[in-house]
């Protein structure tokens, strides 16, 4: 079972977030500029990665599949759930995630073809 499913009962609470293959990830959020957190990854046979991301300028998040094995963000991986936290075991999903004013749990992502 999928983050999603398995933490949010109502996946309204993921910001969906479309893009094409192996593209650089970049979301305006609130979070604070130079904040550091552990950025979260579960693919569909629930492997879970995580690593480290400092927010940028204007709270961009950045997810970069250099950070993570590349062959991860293509199309036929089907969807990839992120989330923020402040431990690295991502047990405390602490970190909300607010985009044009709506808060969110995680970020889905799928690809184009």
């Amino acid at each position: 079972m999928s983050f999603c499913e398995t933490i949010y009962t109502n996946c309204d609470e993921c910001f969906s977030y479309k893009t094409n293959q192996c593209q650089i990830i970049s979301i305006i959020t609130d979070l604070t500029e130079g904040n550091t957190y552990y950025l979260h990854l579960l693919d569909k046979f629930e492997n879970h990665y995580v690593v480290e991301t400092t927010i940028g300028v204007g709270g961009e998040l950045i997810i970069d599949p250099a950070n993570f094995d590349k062959k991860l963000f293509i199309k036929s991986n089907g969807k990839l759930e992120f989330w923020l936290s402040t431990d690295e075991t991502g047990q405390n999903y602490d970190v909300p995630i607010t985009i044009d004013d709506k808060i969110y749990n995680c970020i889905i992502v799928t690809f184009n073809e």
